[in-house]
């Protein structure tokens, strides 16, 4: 993994839409790009994947990703209870 500032703001723009649904994403602290066209994004309680895609498209439209793919988005991460 390679450690990355690249599509920051769209990150926190999904990180922060995610947490609507799913109050226990923690803050974000760094992310990573993996080889596999995701972002590894390091929270302050753990770990969530994101398509490096929608973090392109939340910085540029937004709307163009729905609430219904924010709502699965935290299925993928790994988060400390």
């Amino acid at each position: 993994m390679t450690k990355s500032t690249q599509y920051l703001n769209g990150i926190l723009g999904l990180l922060n839409r995610a947490k609507a649904y799913n109050l226990a994403i923690g803050d974000y602290v760094e992310h990573f790009i993996l080889q596999d066209s995701y972002f590894r994004v390091k929270l302050s309680n753990g770990w969530i994947d994101i398509p490096s895609e929608w973090a392109k498209d939340q910085e540029i439209m937004p709307i163009s990703i729905s609430e219904q793919d924010i709502d699965q988005m935290p299925s993928n991460a790994e988060i400390a209870k």
